[in-house]
Order: C-alpha cells, then structure tokens, then sequence
C-alpha cells in the first residue's frame, strides 16, 4: 500500500494535515504522552477505527530499560509505563511483534529499509495469533492488529536510540481498511522525529541527574557548563559506609560484593531523596550526600536527617541479618557553605 499519488484527495489532505500538526509538536518539544495521545484522537477524527494503539521505545537509563505508552478508546486516555531492566522486560520485548520485527532489522541490515512492519489478522479463516499479546487482544474483542517499528541510526549507536516501536488494534468487524493503514505508514516517521524531541532530553535528563545528581543535573542540562561556575549554598554533610568493608570483600564473591552494595545504597538514596537529600558521590562503599537548609530550618532538617540515618539503619541491619553479611554505619557532618558545579 503506497502513499497516494496526489495528495488532493481527502486521504492526502488527511495525512498533510496529520504531518503540520506533528512537526508543531515536535518544534515544541511536547513530551510523549500528550503527543501520542493527540495522535490517536486526530486518527480516530479522521476515520481511524481505532480500538488500542501503543507506542514504546527504549531508553539510556540505569534504572529504566524503556518507556510505553498505551491509549484505550474506552478511557479516551494515555497510560504511561516504565519498563525496570532486565531479563524479565527484555524476555517480554523478544516474545513480542516488535522482537519479531528487530529480529528482522538484524538479518536485514543494509537493505535500507528503516520501517518495518507487519499485520495480524485477529478473527475469521485469516486469523494468526503468534504472539501472545495477539491472543488476549483476540479474546478482549479485538479483530485486526499493525505494528510497525520506525528506527533512528546505526543500529550499534544505542546514543540515537533503537527506534520506536507502534501497535494499532481495531474491533471493527472488517479490521483495518486499506486507506488506515497508508494513513499509519505515513504519519509514523514523522511522530517518532517529534517523539525522539523528547525523548533526547528525557535520557539526557536522566543520565546527568543519574551520574551528576539531580540538582547539578538539572543545572548542567539548563546550561550551567561554563568552567569554574560555583553557587553557595547551605546544607548538611551526610556521610555512610559499611562497617568491615575490606575484609568482607576479601572473603566473598565479587557478585555478591556487587550484589550487597547496591541494595545498600538503593535503600540509603531512597530514603535520603524522599526527604530532599541529593546525592552527590559513591566512594567503594561509602555515599556523600547533601541536604540543603536555610537558617530557619536548620534544626529541623538536622533532626530529619537524624531520623533519615537511623530508617536507613534498620532497613540495612534487617537486611545484613538475612543475608548474614555487615552493616552500615554514618553520621552526619558540619553545614557546607560551598560547592562548586563540576
């Protein structure tokens, strides 16, 4: 199904309108959610009979494999979904149309086709459900299926990202027409530029605010990357390590070294963030992290940072218990009235 010869038709006057709208959004820089939301409700003005539509793309983050969104016509409204890493999120992108479709990108590469796509029939004589995410669409009421996955770059510059992968699910007896699904093709390129708008700034958000914190994140990702740039600022030093470190590590497995540090310190940045800390380094095994006061709530932030500590404390000990490993210990340090943005 190619696009149509002339664009005067109301098919062409449909997908124009479709392009201008997008490139606005994309030039705005609207996020994700409220772009794919308008999408589908300016496909469905336009005689799309859509039932669900899904767009998810993944992501540079340490915590977060990927990102979705889902659009139900009977919510007339976007969910939004992170996706944890790991096997059991990479396992599910494998088993589905989209890992189907990389896996041709890969055994395809060069052929320069950067838009692959496939479609389900979901009902009748025709009907493939080969995926199980095509099976419970079939059994919610669902008839027809499209997906396709728009890619970005070389396939080895994660930077640029893996593309971006759409489903399209109608419960129109007939399914899809002819016109829906050029209709699809040729606005999708268009949507996954203005989408990566976003998403660039998201990952790029998300890795300084990992790797720098999230205030000098926030302030090198604002423009703040002149040399020597220094803002005061009042705060409590907050310090932690584990008590017996090196001997524990000389007596373990690396894995399970790895393993004890990083429910640690997930436990001590969870409870210090909640209550306006800000991290600032990992040292081995220790965290330097900050809360910043003005004079009026010096004492109360001290005594907040008290109890911060001492939360975190038993969590760890609770869990050095069951693990039958070691402990934490901190304190916290005198106000600082410098730092410097690095």
């Amino acid at each position: 199904m190619a696009l149509p010869a002339s664009f005067d038709g109301p098919l062409g006057r449909r997908i124009i309108e479709l392009h201008v709208w997008t490139v606005g959004e994309g030039l705005r820089g609207t996020e994700a959610a409220p772009l794919f939301d308008g999408l589908c409700q300016r496909l469905v003005i336009a005689g799309v009979p859509l039932w669900r539509a899904f767009a998810g793309m993944k992501t540079l983050h340490p915590q977060w494999g990927g990102y979705g969104y889902t659009w139900w016509r009977h919510l007339n409204a976007i969910q939004p979904q992170q996706f944890e890493r790991g096997d059991e999120y990479e396992q599910e992108v494998l088993n589905s149309p989209f890992g189907h479709l990389l896996r041709q990108a890969e055994t395809s590469a060069g052929d320069g086709n950067p838009w692959l796509h496939l479609r389900r029939r979901l009902i009748g004589a025709d009907a493939q459900l080969d995926f199980p995410n095509l099976k419970a669409h079939a059994a919610a009421g669902a008839t027809d299926y499209f997906a396709e996955i728009v890619r970005f770059g070389k396939t080895d510059d994660p930077s640029r990202g893996t593309g971006i992968g759409y489903s399209f699910a109608t419960d129109r007896p007939d399914g899809f027409s002819d016109d829906d699904l050029v209709l699809l093709k040729a606005v999708l390129p268009v949507v996954s530029l203005a989408m990566m708008t976003h998403a660039g700034h998201t990952i790029a958000s998300g890795l300084l605010g990992a790797y720098l914190g999230d205030d000098a994140g926030r302030r090198v990702h604002a423009g703040a990357v002149e040399r020597g740039s220094v803002e005061s600022i009042r705060a409590v030093l907050w310090y932690a390590d584990i008590r017996s470190f090196t001997a524990l590590a000389d007596t373990i497995p690396g894995p399970a070294v790895i393993e004890l540090l990083d429910e640690i310190f997930e436990t001590l940045t969870a409870s210090l963030r909640r209550r306006g800390g800000e991290v600032l380094k990992f040292l081995g095994d220790g965290m330097l992290a900050i809360f910043p006061f003005e004079d009026a709530t010096r004492t109360q932030i001290c005594c907040r940072r008290r109890a911060v500590l001492s939360w975190s404390m038993a969590r760890i000990a609770s869990a050095a218990a069951r693990d039958g490993q070691t402990a934490c210990r901190g304190r916290l340090g005198t106000p600082s009235r410098r730092r410097a943005l690095r």
